[in-house]
């Protein structure tokens, strides 16, 4: 008996760190289009260092944004570097999938490398998507409640439908 094994990847993007120990996190974790978010570095476990130590780990970050990621009609922004709380506001400018990246350059090795996607919503419902849905429900139930209608009438003989010949 022959099996046939399917295999569907599914990926989801949460988040890319090569910094050791630290996360990115955006709060409100859906914001709105226009009102202010707080993007912050945070540990991403309680470790037992000192404050110095912790405020030296989220000090430096330069944080940048980029809309429509992966999309012909990129649009980038740089925010700003975190200071000692390792924290920076934004504002975002459109709706939609926004990627937000925290790089941290070191003398001597490598940057490190924080990034997550988020979603920012529109403020209120669009109008012009609430009269496309209204529309397409407008052509697709019409059209559909039309062809029932031409199919089930009633004709008789020889106006329009063809009787089966006997």
């Amino acid at each position: 008996m022959n099996r046939l094994l399917c295999w569907v990847p599914v990926f989801a993007f949460i988040g890319v760190s090569t910094a050791r120990g630290l996360v990115l996190r955006v709060e409100p974790a859906s914001p709105v289009r226009g009102e202010v978010a707080a993007i912050r570095v945070l540990p991403d476990a309680v470790a037992d260092t000192s404050r110095a130590a912790r405020e030296a780990a989220l000090t430096g970050w330069k944080v940048y944004v980029e809309y429509f990621p992966n999309s012909k009609v990129v649009r980038g922004d740089t925010l700003g570097v975190t200071g000692p709380a390792g924290e920076v506001f934004w504002e975002p400018a459109f709706a939609g999938i926004v990627a937000v990246r925290a790089i941290r350059e070191r003398e001597g090795s490598a940057p490190e490398q924080l990034a997550t996607n988020v979603s920012v919503r529109f403020p209120s419902v669009p109008a012009g998507g609430v009269l496309v849905f209204f529309a397409a429900g407008f052509v697709l139930l019409g059209g559909a409640g039309w062809a029932f209608v031409h199919l089930l009438e009633h004709k008789p003989p020889g106006e329009g439908r063809s009787e089966p010949e006997s």
